[in-house]
């Protein structure tokens, strides 16, 4: 039997059975430097000569000392477009989305006025009220409250919440005498403006002169409250004019 030894390593030794291991003496083979950085791939059959011609090698990766680093990424990204992108313009039968509106006067916004329970509106009038009634000069009106408990002139009508026509009393309900709403023109069940501030409504009648009385069913002011408008100080209307 002739073996195969194209390096010239094997020498002749005797043939001492199946099971003996010939003795070889040893062979140093000298390569090149090591190298740090080498690019590793592998052979494409995809040349014009297919297997019979010679092989084209495609680098999928290299070695960084003793490491190998892949360089093939399965999901390549796509050059970017650096160009600056230009809006077209759409169409002319297309309507625009958002329309530009004309530009009007902003409508000024008025803040609403606070109306509050005759009771309280009462406390706001110029008066003097280390007056009292007794006190009155000609064009005064002496300001106060009723129909409270323990008022000192009682009547059915008050303390059942109905006013001298037989008519409802409310929180906002004013008293006033005959000669008053006379002088001002007020009407009945109206409006009450003092200075140009609503007061309350003009929905029961006074038994005194030259007086306006506020309903005040839940004692909010004390019993003896009052004072005088002096004459000029004030006007009084249904309007809520000042003049």
């Amino acid at each position: 039997m002739t073996r195969w030894d194209p390096f010239g390593l094997q020498q002749d030794h005797p043939v001492e059975g199946w099971s003996a291991i010939p003795e070889v003496e040893r062979v140093t083979v000298l390569g090149d430097p090591i190298i740090n950085e080498v690019f590793v791939g592998l052979p494409s059959f995809g040349s014009p000569g297919g297997f019979n011609g010679p092989a084209e090698y495609e680098f999928i990766g290299h070695l960084v000392g003793d490491k190998y680093v892949h360089n093939y990424n399965p999901f390549p990204r796509f050059r970017e477009n650096n160009q600056p992108s230009v809006q077209q313009q759409p169409p002319s039968s297309v309507p625009a989305q958002n329309p530009p509106q004309p530009v009007s006067n902003p409508v000024p916004a008025v803040a609403p006025q606070v109306v509050n329970d005759a009771i309280i509106q009462v406390q706001f009038l110029p008066m003097d009220q280390s007056t009292n009634r007794r006190d009155l000069q000609p064009g005064d009106i002496f300001v106060s409250h009723y129909g409270y408990w323990g008022d000192l002139t009682p009547d059915t009508n008050s303390q059942r919440w109905r006013g001298s026509r037989g008519n409802q009393l409310t929180v906002d309900s004013l008293a006033i005498s005959n000669n008053v709403a006379s002088q001002y023109r007020l009407a009945s069940g109206g409006p009450v403006y003092v200075n140009g501030i609503f007061v309350g409504n003009y929905d029961d009648t006074a038994p005194e002169t030259n007086t306006i009385d506020a309903f005040d069913p839940f004692y909010q002011l004390p019993q003896n409250w009052g004072g005088a408008m002096r004459n000029g100080a004030f006007v009084i209307n249904g309007s809520g004019t000042v003049w």
